[in-house]
């Protein structure tokens, strides 16, 4: 995986995926790649999102000035966190999530 690699490792490509999102996106497609397995409501979903007003311009902030936290999370996700899901206390979590 290119993301245990490092940063100066996985960068390149990252970039070059936002490059292509954005490329997409200005053509009038969506920023996720055909070759993706996504569902048909996801497809419909992207495809909607281009009709809102300065899409593109938001595209091109999240993709060209944003890869920073993208290359982070997948890096963070090549090693583990110091604990282990078997060890969390998960009706303290679901509890904790569905408090109104």
């Amino acid at each position: 995986m290119l993301a245990a690699r490092g940063e100066e490792a996985y960068r390149p490509l990252v970039q070059q995926l936002a490059e292509e999102a954005v490329a997409a996106v200005a053509a009038g497609g969506i920023q996720v790649s055909s070759d993706y397995q996504l569902s048909d409501s996801d497809l419909r979903a992207l495809k909607a999102r281009r009709g809102e007003g300065n899409y593109l311009d938001r595209m091109r902030i999240t993709y060209t000035d944003g890869v920073d936290g993208w290359i982070d999370d997948c890096i963070a996700m090549t090693h583990p966190w110091g604990h282990v899901l078997r060890d969390a206390d998960l009706d303290a979590i679901y509890n904790s999530l569905t408090r109104t």
